[in-house]
């Protein structure tokens, strides 16, 4: 199955089919491949096809076309069975091949830091080339290339397997090093497990930086119990289609579920026999001055939609509901 995209020749370009199993892949692994990048490529791929030629190089070694642009699109055309694609070709060798990766990928569809940072370090540790010869060939301060490349060097294998993966976030690498190795590991997973946003992750790493080592484990079994909470004007702004009066009880819900989440969140994994005997019976008399006004709200809120359902009954029931 070829793509349909039409194809236009420059002057300058070799515009041609090859087949996606001739194809050299050698520089794939300085780009990463979320799961949702390939979804969304995926889906595009089915209702566009191929829309745009993979740019490939001629030059890195004799007799092989290594893919410089398009590594998403040649996973996805494979999934779906394509046999050929459209390539553009040109001449680069290896050094200026890895450098097209970077511009290929401009403001608009860049790389993150870390992709950027592992170019930086095949070029240094693979090509042999200092920092400053790194810099003046892609126009970059000394000190963006060695912060590239420390964001890389300094981040644990392990962590960095899971990048590749999709099952770590980019964008939490840069917070994510400021860690000792041996803590990474652990806060990305528990940055995973407990689904905290961009923000709550560059708290937790905060938290973990000045935290006692006896206290680390239970940071990260219940990061939320650690982290700043924010203020209700900031976590609950008003909804603009409410009412003063409206506005309130949304808030309190909202509060409602969130201390909610946060029970549930520090009592998993503690049974009865994690707390002794005195303290079971200090919480059975909060439990209980907290459960009998907490039932009370549910009620409430369950009869204030059970009211709602009837007013749509009885609007669809109306000769004009029904549209007559």
């Amino acid at each position: 199955m070829e793509s349909t995209a039409p194809m236009v020749k420059a002057d300058n370009e070799d515009l041609r089919y090859e087949a996606i199993d001739s194809l050299d892949l050698r520089f794939a692994e300085l780009r990463l491949a979320s799961p949702e990048a390939i979804a969304r490529i995926h889906e595009e791929v089915e209702q566009e096809g191929l829309r745009h030629p993979l740019l490939v190089s001629d030059g890195v070694e004799e007799k092989k076309l290594v893919v410089i642009d398009g590594f998403k699109r040649v996973r996805v055309a494979r999934d779906l069975g394509h046999v050929r694609v459209a390539v553009r070709v040109v001449h680069l060798a290896a050094v200026p091949a890895q450098v097209t990766i970077l511009s290929a990928n401009g403001p608009r569809r860049g790389l993150s830091e870390f992709e950027e940072g592992l170019v930086v370090q095949r070029l240094h540790r693979e090509h042999g080339m200092s920092q400053v010869e790194i810099a003046v060939l892609l126009g970059r301060h000394k000190s963006w290339v060695c912060r590239r490349m420390s964001l890389v060097e300094r981040l644990e294998s392990g962590v960095q397997q899971d990048l590749r993966l999709g099952l770590v976030s980019a964008s939490l690498v840069r917070d994510l090093v400021r860690l000792p190795r041996g803590t990474q590991g652990p806060a990305a997973r528990a940055i995973a497990t407990h689904r905290l946003s961009s923000r709550q992750a560059a708290q937790l790493v905060r938290v973990l930086s000045v935290v006692d080592a006896s206290q680390r484990q239970d940071v990260l079994d219940r990061p939320l119990s650690h982290l700043p909470q924010p203020r209700d004007a900031d976590r609950y702004p008003d909804d603009p289609r409410l009412s003063a009066a409206g506005n309130r009880v949304r808030q309190h819900l909202l509060r409602f579920r969130a201390a909610s989440h946060r029970v549930i969140e520090t009592l998993r994994g503690h049974d009865a026999r994690a707390f002794p005997t005195v303290q079971l019976e200090v919480l059975a008399d909060i439990g209980k001055d907290v459960t009998t006004p907490a039932r009370e709200a549910l009620a409430r809120v369950e009869r204030l939609l059970s009211s709602k359902t009837r007013r749509d009954d009885v609007g669809s029931r109306t000769p004009a509901a029904a549209g007559l």
